[in-house]
């Protein structure tokens, strides 16, 4: 029985599979990379729209709590009603708050994904690669000795 090439055929055909492999393995971290730019993108829009939305529950909260104000000063309603509104308007300016925070992270992230955030803050990778490097520190012995 000849042996011929048959070990080199083996070869090619398992590097031929490693590469499949490696070109699924690429395609599926591309997939991942586009499901996260979609997602953060729609986080980011969404955290913008719901800005939009609580700035406006904002400024009708603070107007209820400003008639409520006028009512309990003209002695028409109790001072309990006045204290409920003024939790609503805080509730309100609360969600405000955590809105913004909420739609600033989703920025971040969205940057972090399009590989924007550096250079949105003036920075390269040249520029932080010092800074990622682990180094041990430096001793000078002579100053250590003359003491």
């Amino acid at each position: 029985m000849p042996w011929g090439f048959r070990d080199a055929r083996a070869r090619a055909r398992k590097a031929k599979r490693a590469v499949e492999s490696a070109t699924l393995q690429l395609y599926n971290i591309k997939q991942e990379k586009a499901l996260a730019a979609r997602k953060a993108w729609r986080s980011a829009s969404a955290g913008f729209k719901r800005i939009e939305v609580t700035r406006a529950s904002v400024l009708l909260n603070e107007e209820a709590f400003e008639q409520e104000r006028a009512r309990y000063g003209s002695g028409l309603v109790p001072y309990r009603s006045l204290l409920e509104a003024q939790r609503d308007y805080d509730r309100a300016k609360s969600n405000y708050l955590q809105s913004i925070i909420e739609t600033l992270r989703a920025t971040v992230r969205l940057s972090r994904v399009d590989g924007t955030l550096l250079a949105r803050n003036g920075l390269d990778w040249n520029a932080v690669e010092p800074y990622t490097q682990l180094t041990a520190p430096t001793v000078d012995l002579d100053s250590v000795s003359a003491k």
